[in-house]
Protein backbone atom coordinates (compact mmCIF):
# COMPACT_ATOMS: atom_id res chain seq x y z
CA UNK A 1 0.00 0.00 0.00
CA UNK A 2 0.98 3.49 -0.63
CA UNK A 3 1.81 5.30 2.81
CA UNK A 4 1.33 8.61 1.42
CA UNK A 5 -2.32 8.09 0.39
CA UNK A 6 -5.15 9.78 2.59
CA UNK A 7 -6.90 6.30 3.04
CA UNK A 8 -3.78 4.65 3.90
CA UNK A 9 -3.10 4.30 7.54
CA UNK A 10 -1.05 1.61 9.34
CA UNK A 11 -2.78 -1.41 10.49
CA UNK A 12 -0.26 -2.67 12.77
CA UNK A 13 -1.54 -1.04 16.05
CA UNK A 14 -5.20 -1.00 14.45
CA UNK A 15 -6.89 -3.37 16.70
CA UNK A 16 -10.20 -5.64 14.35
CA UNK A 17 -12.95 -3.56 15.55
CA UNK A 18 -10.69 -0.10 14.53
CA UNK A 19 -10.67 -1.58 11.16
CA UNK A 20 -13.90 -2.33 10.37
CA UNK A 21 -14.65 1.40 11.61
CA UNK A 22 -12.29 2.04 8.79
CA UNK A 23 -14.52 0.39 6.46
CA UNK A 24 -17.60 1.90 7.78
CA UNK A 25 -16.04 5.26 7.55
CA UNK A 26 -15.04 4.24 3.43
CA UNK A 27 -17.95 3.07 2.92
CA UNK A 28 -19.77 6.27 3.89
CA UNK A 29 -17.32 8.34 1.62
CA UNK A 30 -17.72 5.65 -1.10
CA UNK A 31 -21.62 6.64 -1.53
CA UNK A 32 -21.27 10.22 -0.94
CA UNK A 33 -18.96 10.80 -4.13
CA UNK A 34 -19.82 10.31 -7.52
CA UNK A 35 -16.43 10.39 -8.99
CA UNK A 36 -15.48 7.27 -10.33
CA UNK A 37 -11.60 7.30 -9.88
CA UNK A 38 -12.66 8.57 -6.20
CA UNK A 39 -14.88 5.51 -5.92
CA UNK A 40 -12.29 3.33 -7.49
CA UNK A 41 -9.24 4.12 -4.56
CA UNK A 42 -11.65 3.93 -2.01
CA UNK A 43 -12.94 0.49 -2.92
CA UNK A 44 -9.17 -0.33 -2.65
CA UNK A 45 -8.79 0.84 0.69
CA UNK A 46 -12.14 -0.67 1.62
CA UNK A 47 -11.39 -4.27 0.57
CA UNK A 48 -7.51 -3.62 2.30
CA UNK A 49 -8.75 -2.81 5.82
CA UNK A 50 -11.42 -5.85 5.20
CA UNK A 51 -8.49 -8.19 4.39
CA UNK A 52 -6.59 -7.05 7.14
CA UNK A 53 -9.38 -7.60 9.65
CA UNK A 54 -10.23 -11.16 8.02
CA UNK A 55 -6.35 -11.84 8.76
CA UNK A 56 -6.44 -10.35 12.67
CA UNK A 57 -9.28 -12.29 13.61
CA UNK A 58 -7.63 -15.41 11.66
CA UNK A 59 -4.70 -14.92 14.04
CA UNK A 60 -6.87 -14.78 17.41
CA UNK A 61 -8.71 -17.97 16.44
CA UNK A 62 -5.65 -19.52 16.04
CA UNK A 63 -4.22 -18.21 18.95
CA UNK A 64 -7.39 -19.35 20.84
CA UNK A 65 -7.23 -22.60 19.53
CA UNK A 66 -3.12 -23.26 20.30
CA UNK A 67 -4.30 -21.88 23.86
CA UNK A 68 -7.27 -24.34 24.18
CA UNK A 69 -5.07 -27.10 23.02
CA UNK A 70 -2.27 -26.18 25.55
CA UNK A 71 -4.55 -26.01 28.61
CA UNK A 72 -4.36 -22.43 28.82
CA UNK A 73 -8.11 -21.97 28.48
CA UNK A 74 -8.86 -17.84 29.43
CA UNK A 75 -10.68 -18.73 32.70
CA UNK A 76 -7.52 -20.74 34.17
CA UNK A 77 -5.86 -16.99 34.53
CA UNK A 78 -8.83 -15.29 35.89
CA UNK A 79 -10.05 -17.91 38.59
CA UNK A 80 -7.96 -17.64 41.97
CA UNK A 81 -8.25 -20.37 44.32
CA UNK A 82 -6.42 -20.01 47.53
Amino acid sequence: MVAHHPFFEDTTELTVSQLYDKVAELTQKYFQTQNPQARDQISTFIEYYKQEALAKEAKIRLEEAENQQNGDLDLDNLINVS
